[in-house]
């Protein structure tokens, strides 16, 4: 799933990730309760917050001899 959604940066809305699920073969109804869980929004929003943390702008990002973190 990260190939195709690398691959289509600028395609990222619902559907779009939807269709990349099902073109990948994905259990589709597990795919729509895990998509829209609390909990897979909150990793991803936990996620995002490091990055921002981390000064990261844009993936894939390189560390030479890890970040700092304070």
């Amino acid at each position: 799933m990260h190939d195709l959604l690398f691959e289509h940066q600028g395609e990222l809305e619902d559907d779009d990730i939807r269709k990349y699920a099902t073109q990948l073969g994905l259990d589709m109804e597990r795919f729509a309760r895990d998509f829209h869980a609390e909990g897979t929004a909150q990793r991803v929003d936990a996620d995002r917050q490091l990055g921002q943390k981390l000064g990261i702008e844009a993936t894939p990002s390189f560390f030479v001899d890890g970040p700092t973190v304070s």
